[in-house]
């Protein structure tokens, strides 16, 4: 059995961005938007929290024109 996650306020504002946009962000794009509240965020761990989320089926991943894409919404539609 997986370890609880513990809380971290650096991946709730990576999933309340996520879930709120209307677009399919990259990393660099949840990046870019989560350090203008936590200016002291790596790019590593938006990559491993974004990874994980996947994991946990919070968020889905695919590749468009040859860049790593993300989506909150893990519901079935159209892409």
């Amino acid at each position: 059995m997986a370890a609880p996650r513990r809380f971290s306020r650096q991946r709730e504002a990576i999933i309340h961005n996520l879930q709120n946009r209307c677009d399919h962000p990259s990393a660099d794009e949840i990046y870019t938007a989560i350090r203008q509240e936590y200016p002291h965020i790596s790019l590593g761990t938006v990559y491993r929290n974004l990874r994980e989320l996947e994991q946990e089926g919070q968020a889905l991943k695919f590749t468009c024109d040859g860049k790593e894409r993300f989506d909150g919404n893990t519901q079935p539609h159209y892409h």
